[in-house]
């Protein structure tokens, strides 16, 4: 992600200094701040954003959920359902997780090479 949205801006903003904006504490330090950036500069759309914004749910639910999940959890398996991207027909959530971890980052590297290209059925 992060590397994406430098491709797009101005040379610098990845270095330490006043430029910098990924640092701690700095706009775009968090992945919800990088995730509606990217929407925001539209290096992609509102499918690829949905995907992203929901992986960041889950990910903070496994973080820093007050109670114990997985990927049997009810939630999370709701949740999972909700992707765009991933192998429907794939019965075990946690490998329907992985494939959509994993066509988001080919997608978005895709993007950082060519704004034309990205995977098919994403924004």
């Amino acid at each position: 992600m992060r590397a994406l949205l430098i491709s797009r801006m101005a040379p610098g903003v990845e270095k330490a200094g006043p430029k910098d904006l990924f640092g701690p504490w700095k706009p775009l330090s968090s992945f919800n701040a990088k995730i509606r950036m990217g929407f925001a500069l539209n290096l992609y759309g509102e499918v690829t954003f949905h995907d992203l914004d929901l992986l960041r749910e889950l990910r903070n639910l496994f973080a820093h959920g007050r109670l114990a999940v997985d990927f049997d959890t009810p939630a999370v398996k709701r949740a999972i359902n909700e992707f765009h991207c991933h192998i429907r027909d794939e019965p075990d959530p946690r490998k329907r997780f992985y494939s959509v971890a994993t066509l988001l980052l080919s997608h978005l590297a895709l993007k950082r090479k060519d704004p034309k290209q990205g995977v098919r059925g994403l924004d």
